[in-house]
């Protein structure tokens, strides 16, 4: 094995997001989320999601039993890897509050923006650490899905579906808050 912390770091924190995700199953709030969404945009995020989950397992296995990070760059990666984790299992607690209060999705925002600039600081390490194109690209479409599809359009997408929901035509929550 290359990089036993690395694997570890991945093991323990993939296995707390998976039970973040699952939480948010088991309260409803991800069945609710599906509503927000045309069946297209659906699929389209579904497609970006399976083609990064298996780029951040492959990355993961690459660096773990195959190459080793350059020196220096196995920091910013486990740093990164480790700032990517905390913050995906965050944002299910973020969901979990907007679901259970009704508030306002735009608070998701800043912690899908802190997951997507974590993993730049993945492709950066990646890029200077390995000449294995397949493993660059990987980590490219790890940056895009976290920073692009997840930071900015899944929240203007959830700011919609909120609008079209709670906030009537004078831009005033059922409450009678402004937005």
């Amino acid at each position: 094995m290359k990089d036993p912390t690395l694997f570890a770091l991945f093991t323990g924190g993939g296995f707390g997001v998976v039970v973040s995700y699952i939480f948010l199953y088991l309260q409803g709030s991800l069945k609710e989320l599906m509503t927000y969404y045309t069946k297209l945009e659906w699929r389209f995020w579904v497609i970006s999601m399976l083609f990064t989950v298996a780029s951040v397992i492959g990355l993961i296995v690459w660096f773990s039993f195959y190459e080793k990070l350059e020196e220096d760059w196995d920091t910013i990666f486990i740093a990164s890897l480790a700032v990517f984790l905390a913050f995906a299992m965050i944002w299910s607690i973020t969901i979990a509050y907007i679901y259970k209060n009704k508030a306002n999705p735009a608070i998701q925002q800043p912690v899908l923006l802190i997951v997507g600039l974590a993993t730049v600081g993945l492709l950066l390490a990646t890029v200077e650490s390995t000449s294995n194109w397949l493993v660059i690209v990987a980590a490219a479409i790890v940056v895009w899905h976290h920073l692009i599809v997840d930071g900015f359009w899944w929240p203007t997408l959830h700011q919609r579906g909120y609008n079209n929901r709670f906030v009537n035509y004078k831009g005033q929550t059922k409450k009678g808050r402004s937005v």
